[in-house]
């Protein structure tokens, strides 16, 4: 099986109905399959994503140094954590969203990359409400994103 087929166990299926979004590309650089959140974020059909070089798929997001130095480093096989970007959707609105990059193989062993887009808007809302509160926030991994008014109230 390759990527962007369905297998009896329906795999692109749980990534179409995941609610982060993905896109995949192959060893070309070729999107190969996007999910459909993927396509309600960035507004735009399928058409007009499947096909696309990685470049054209980072011109989305439109220009900035951590674009740049992460298709650097994607080019160059040295895939970095990833960065964070505003972008503005047809609305007029601005979302912040993280991009990583994951490497993956499928069973005849190609080679893909897998980029996985999260919408962050509302953790950044709320991080700046609770840096502003001096108070903590859990996120949706349970860590602990601030503790300073916490942190001070144990210690007296």
């Amino acid at each position: 099986m390759g990527i962007g087929e369905q297998n009896e166990s329906g795999n692109l299926i749980i990534l179409d109905s995941i609610d982060d979004c993905m896109c995949i590309f192959n060893a070309n650089s070729t999107c190969v399959f996007c999910n459909k959140s993927f396509l309600k974020m960035i507004e735009f059909s399928k058409k007009k994503v499947i096909g696309k070089s990685f470049h054209e798929f980072l011109n989305f997001f439109g220009r900035s140094p951590e674009r740049d130095l992460v298709f650097g480093k994607l080019i160059t096989g040295k895939i970095s954590k990833g960065f964070e970007i505003c972008y503005p959707k047809k609305n007029g609105k601005n979302i912040f969203l993280n991009v990583k990059f994951k490497r993956i193989k499928d069973s005849k062993k190609n080679s893909f990359v897998l980029a996985i887009i999260r919408d962050i808007t509302e953790k950044k809302k709320y991080m700046g409400y609770a840096r502003r509160l001096n108070e903590f926030i859990i996120d949706r991994e349970l860590k602990i994103l601030g503790l300073k008014k916490e942190i001070e109230r144990l210690r007296n």
